[in-house]
């Protein structure tokens, strides 16, 4: 993971803190996701190397997320949108249609 998104990340575990979620259970409630997903945004340390795009929808839509939170994880998904492009983007075989005589 990069030095600019391991920092991304560490600004949207810091801005939980100040916004007072400083126990896992209250960042996770506040994020919207699970204990253990929210585990992994906070320490930075997601098996993909980045969070994939239906984790930030899902701590974007999250009612309860403060908004010094909702500017970090905005300014962590326009750091690597590229690379959340859906998968049908990325080189995947297309499917032929069928072809009228």
């Amino acid at each position: 993971m990069s030095d600019e998104r391991r920092a991304a990340l560490f600004a949207i575990s810091k801005a939980l803190i100040e916004s007072g979620h400083t126990t896992l259970d209250g960042q996770a409630r506040a994020l919207g996701l699970p204990r253990s997903t929210a585990w992994t945004v906070i320490r930075g340390e997601h098996k993909l190397g980045r969070l994939s795009r239906r984790t930030i929808q899902k701590i974007l839509a999250s009612s309860r997320l403060p908004p010094n939170v909702r500017k970090a994880v905005e300014a962590y998904a326009a750091s690597v949108q590229p690379e959340v492009a859906p998968a049908r983007w990325r080189g995947r075989p297309r499917r032929y249609n069928a072809v009228e005589n």
